[in-house]
């Protein structure tokens, strides 16, 4: 990967603040846990913002400890929470994730074998929860770091371009074996397929990895040309054996998106689908500022992604999601991220993307159209 700005935030040591309860708990806990904690994100060499240094607070030093904590919190990176002990209320560590929330902070938190797994409230804050520190440190390292960031992509390539030699293993389908599931999810591909027609009818398209070929048949059926950017080569064969007999024959180029020295000519629609959600955040933002070079200024951005299918996410994926999955005998550790139609907005509506059409009322797919603000 060649990109500058991703470049860029290995430049500085990530700022990881540090939250934990304070009241009624043996101070010798509170040490070792402290200990723990710095040994983990130093093996990582992340740099820990710990705000607590003394256990007792006196009443007049509240409002300055509110004060020095929250300007410590804004000069960091990441809030970590450390949610881990049973049976407490953790109100103060509860004010500091909504004020990280405010200010834009990722927030993740480790709750050992506390009862917090099912607080709805908790997931709607968190970007990842996890039950131990060094699966917590692992995911700040993976999401936000460039060395993370690297090792993650080139880990889903491999992975991606391993299940390709495995038909059958990249096609989505219903997750409960009920008639109304089945309905619903072919009623959502009819409307991702009218879609894709609709835009790219006449239209010089750039689509962002094809995959097997199977929305890049639907776009050949009615587009002007197609250009196709596929990092695995395993996956562009699969395509060229799908679209044999397409009216329009894509070209495709076997590299990244990411990479600058990429040279292709604008065209008038770009089509991402199922693409940011195996990109963690930084890379997402990255992602989307790139597409913009490579569009005409009243050309559109087609987006279609998997929606969260349960409003309270289980333990360990939280919104964003860390998997393990398995590959010819092979594990893989894989992002991934199930947006729902509101968050997929905020993200787009961040990086100045101007909606034109987004459904709210679905369950399987995301499928959005938008332009340059």
């Amino acid at each position: 990967m060649k990109s500058k700005h991703l470049r860029d935030i290995s430049k500085s040591k990530l700022n990881v603040y540090y939250a934990r309860a304070m009241d009624a708990i043996d101070r010798y806990r509170i040490i070792e846990d402290d200990k723990l904690v710095k040994t983990e994100l130093a093996r990582r060499e992340f740099s820990t913002v710990n705000p607590y240094v003394e256990r007792v607070i006196q009443i007049e030093q509240a409002n300055q400890i509110v004060k020095n904590n929250l300007g410590l919190l804004k000069k960091s990176n990441v809030l970590l929470a450390n949610l881990s002990i049973q049976n407490y209320t953790y109100i103060g560590v509860v004010f500091e994730i909504v004020q990280a929330a405010k200010l834009g902070i990722p927030i993740i938190a480790y709750i050992g074998e506390s009862n917090l797994s099912n607080r709805y409230y908790l997931h709607a804050f968190c970007d990842f929860i996890c039950n131990t520190i060094d699966e917590a440190v692992e995911y700040i390292w993976r999401c936000w770091t460039f060395e993370g960031i690297i090792e993650q992509i080139k880990e889903e390539k491999e992975f991606y371009d391993t299940i390709a030699t495995q038909p059958g293993k990249t096609t989505r389908k219903p997750y409960k074996n009920k008639e109304q599931d089945i309905d619903r999810y072919k009623k959502e591909r009819a409307q991702l397929r009218n879609t894709l027609r609709d835009y790219c009818r006449d239209k010089n398209v750039l689509e962002l990895g094809c995959g097997t070929g199977e929305w890049t048949k639907v776009i050949a059926e009615v587009a002007k040309s197609v250009i196709c950017i596929e990092s695995s080569l395993n996956m562009i064969k699969r395509a060229k054996e799908r679209l044999g007999t397409s009216p329009i024959q894509p070209d495709f180029i076997h590299g990244d998106f990411f990479d600058e020295t990429l040279s292709i000519k604008a065209c008038d629609v770009i089509v991402s689908y199922f693409t940011l959600s195996f990109l963690p955040p930084l890379a997402q933002n990255e992602l989307l500022s790139i597409m913009k070079k490579f569009v005409h200024e009243d050309g559109f951005f087609l987006f279609g992604e998997s929606i969260q299918v349960s409003a309270l996410p289980s333990i360990g994926l939280g919104r964003q999601r860390i998997q393990t999955r398995k590959a010819c005998g092979k594990k893989y550790t894989i992002y991934k991220e199930h947006f729902d139609p509101y968050h997929f907005q905020k993200v787009l509506a961040l990086n100045d993307f101007k909606i034109i059409d987004l459904p709210f009322d679905v369950k399987w797919f995301i499928f959005c159209s938008a332009q340059l603000k």
